[in-house]
């Protein structure tokens, strides 16, 4: 039986075992003694507590109580149905407590650390899916085997991951974590690759009103930095580890009017598309950022919803239609100075190798999703350089023992983040159950107050990140067949890592 039944029946049961004289039975103490069960159980369970447990610490108010029954007898009789009426409360409160879906549901406590991820294993997306699985399960085996002195798993308990493919398709993910969810019992969803994916999940499972709160458990560390992702309406239960696309893109924009002095008139974009005409949600989130950030101080540049769109098809590496667009624009004014590419590494390949001979005075800029691994293997390989950038929103130099693969090194430092998070949040020597709900309202602390989520103060109050870990955005550049950081005041190129 769990502890916060124990605990209810704990409480003094006066009338079998004492006189009701003697105790006089005090209804004011059953009614706190009632709420400070209730308050126990949100507290340490994370129980939200439902509004009917305000409406029943209400009704054991003693001044209402005592009142009401003296009207019809004496005063041990009115304390005598006093204490009827705390009977009659403990017994509906545990019955909620039984019948509700936190009880053996959210709330029990779990000996193992279970984490779901719906995640691109084959397909377009695999390389970033099985890279971000890598990434994480590699911290998560160190974690298990007590590597470098630490302790073995986390708080005693061994972190197990589920992973599931999606294909990268918006449906199948949708499945993929109901499933997770709903049968796996994971305490949350971890590592999701794509905005497309995760835009679908919110929508069809998250914004279900016929899903219990119970089964919205956190998702954190999804490979995407679209808006969609952040923002206030989405603190509650996403929980991001990478910088935004707004953050990258303004690296992005900088670089190509800032730094080169390239008009924005002269930027093109190719975006991934759900149709050969419309950006889905990845191509429209890293769009939107670029428009943000042209509009921003100091270039206030409002024709960005003017500049030419090249789409091509997710999942699809022909880029074709886009192409002619870029071609058409030639024909009819001039080629694009600078070109943002918002795509998988398949796609932004076909593009740049086609495109890097027609026009050679053009810079191909990358977000962080292109995948710097295979999109430098890629073009290295047909001797392409010196012209191609991307963002990096992990350090690519090495301080410590990280993967060499960037993607997986994002994986790495993402999970590492999410077991400190744990670690950190709960204490061996509390009552406070490892949960779903737990989960999500440590998350929710650590973000907000860092190491010093258990015992938030006014320093750790000004370190609130939002829903957001990491602001970390670099800019690379391919030369040599590596990436190399770009940086204005260096000299000369410097190899910083792959």
């Amino acid at each position: 039986m769990r502890w916060e039944l124990k605990r209810v029946f704990s409480l003094p049961v006066i009338f079998s075992n004492r006189q009701v004289s003697r105790n006089r039975l005090n209804c004011h103490q059953i009614g706190n003694d009632f709420y400070q069960v209730m308050e126990m159980n949100d507290s340490n369970t994370g129980c939200r507590r439902t509004e009917f447990l305000s409406c029943w610490q209400g009704l054991v108010n003693s001044t209402q109580l005592i009142e009401a029954f003296s009207s019809t007898g004496s005063k041990a009789t009115a304390y005598f149905k006093c204490y009827l009426w705390k009977i009659l409360v403990k017994s509906f409160a545990c019955l909620m407590f039984v019948v509700s879906p936190y009880s053996y549901g959210a709330d029990a406590e779990v000996s193992t650390l279970k984490f779901g991820m719906s995640t691109a294993l084959s397909g377009s997306g695999q390389y970033f899916g099985l890279s971000l699985y890598r990434g994480m399960n590699t911290y998560f085996k160190e974690v298990n085997q007590g590597i470098a002195g630490q302790e073995i798993g986390v708080l005693g308990r061994q972190i197990e991951v589920i992973v599931m493919d999606d294909s990268y398709v918006p449906a199948t993910a949708v499945s993929n974590v109901r499933k997770l969810i709903q049968q796996d019992g994971v305490l949350a969803i971890i590592g999701n690759f794509g905005t497309p994916t995760f835009q679908e999940v919110w929508d069809e499972y998250y914004l279900d009103i016929s899903v219990s709160d119970e089964h919205k458990v956190a998702i954190y560390g999804a490979y995407s930095g679209a808006a969609q992702l952040r923002g206030i309406e989405k603190a509650n239960h996403v929980f991001n580890y990478r910088a935004s696309y707004d953050e990258e893109m303004a690296v992005i924009v900088d670089h190509i009017v800032g730094v080169s002095g390239i008009s924005p008139n002269r930027i093109a974009f190719l975006l991934q598309g759900k149709n050969q005409t419309d950006p889905d949600a990845y191509g429209e989130a890293g769009y939107q950022a670029a428009v943000k950030a042209l509009l921003q101080e100091p270039y206030y540049f409002e024709g960005g919803e003017r500049l030419t769109q090249g789409i091509y098809i997710r999942n699809q590496f022909e880029t074709n239609n886009a192409i002619e667009k870029m071609l058409k624009l030639q024909r009819d004014r001039e080629a694009p100075e600078a070109i943002i590419i918002v795509a998988t590494h398949q796609a932004s390949a076909n593009f740049i190798l086609f495109m890097h001979g027609l026009f050679p005075n053009t810079n191909f800029y990358n977000l962080s999703p292109g995948g710097a691994g295979e999109l430098g293997k890629s073009l290295s390989a047909r001797g392409i350089a010196n012209r191609v950038y991307m963002t990096q929103v992990v350090a690519m130099t090495q301080t410590e023992k990280l993967p060499s693969d960037l993607i997986e090194r994002e994986g790495y430092l993402a999970a590492k983040e999410l077991v400190s998070a744990i670690r950190n949040c709960f204490d061996k020597s509390s009552n406070i159950p490892i949960n779903s709900v737990s989960i999500k309202r440590a998350l929710a602390a650590y973000f907000k107050f860092g190491k010093s989520c258990l015992t938030p103060g006014p320093v750790a109050r000004a370190m609130s990140r939002g829903n957001q870990l990491s602001r970390h955005v670099e800019l690379s550049r391919l030369f040599n067949s590596s990436w190399i950081r770009v940086d204005p005041q260096e000299n000369g190129p410097q190899y910083l890592g792959k």
